[in-house]
C-alpha cells in the first residue's frame, strides 16, 4: 500500500520504515462464480470481526470464512439475514479438550469425527435463542483436524468441511 495513506489515521503501524504502510481487504468472495461480491479495506492492524459487520450481507446464501471472524454479533446478523455460515473455531482449552474425548481410542479415524452443538460464551449469544453446530473434521491426505462451527443444521457435517474447503480458492487468488 502506498506510504500516502499515512495521512489517515490508524494506517500507520508502529515500526514502520520510510514510506511504508499497511493495509487489510476483506473479500466477499462468490467461490461458484468466482468473483468478488463485496470488499473492504481497512488499515492493517484493524480486526477482522469488528470490519464483518460493515460488509454486505444477501439472504440464501452460504457465507465461509477462516476463524478470524468469529464474533456473535457478525454470525447471528447473518443468520437475520436469511444466510448460513461455515466458520473454524479458534484454538482454545474446550476445544481441545472435546477432541481428546473425540479421538480416544480412534487415533487413526479421518473423516467427520463429532458433529454436536456448539454454544458461544459471549453476551449476545446467551441472550440469543440461535441454535448452532460445532463439527470436528480429520483430512485424510493432511491428517489436519478441523474444529467447525455452522448455523447450517440441514447440510451433513461432511458437505459443511467440504464446503469450508472450497473457500481455499480466496486464498489462491491473492497469492
Amino acid at each position: 500500500v502506498h506510504g500516502s495513506l499515512f495521512a489517515e489515521s490508524g494506517w500507520k503501524q508502529k515500526h514502520t520504515k520510510g514510506h511504508q504502510a499497511a493495509g487489510k481487504l476483506h473479500v466477499v468472495w462468490n467461490v461458484d462464480g468466482q468473483w468478488i461480491d463485496d470488499f473492504l479495506i481497512t488499515p492493517g492492524r484493524r480486526g477482522d470481526s469488528p470490519v464483518s459487520l460493515q460488509l454486505r450481507l444477501l439472504p440464501d446464501k452460504m457465507y465461509v470464512f477462516d476463524r478470524a471472524y468469529n464474533d456473535f454479533d457478525f454470525w447471528k446478523k447473518i443468520v437475520d439475514q436469511g444466510s448460513d455460515f461455515v466458520t473454524r473455531l479458534k484454538d482454545c482449552k474446550s476445544h481441545s479438550a472435546l477432541q481428546k474425548k473425540v479421538f480416544r481410542g480412534k487415533k487413526d479415524k479421518y473423516g467427520v469425527l463429532y458433529d454436536g452443538s456448539y454454544t458461544s460464551t459471549s453476551l449476545s449469544a446467551k441472550k440469543s435463542k440461535m441454535k448452532l453446530r460445532h463439527i470436528i473434521y480429520r483430512d485424510r491426505l493432511t491428517k489436519k483436524i478441523f474444529h467447525f462451527v455452522t448455523s447450517d443444521r440441514k447440510a451433513s457435517a461432511k458437505a459443511i468441511a467440504d464446503v469450508y474447503k472450497k473457500r481455499w480458492a480466496v486464498e489462491l487468488l491473492f497469492r
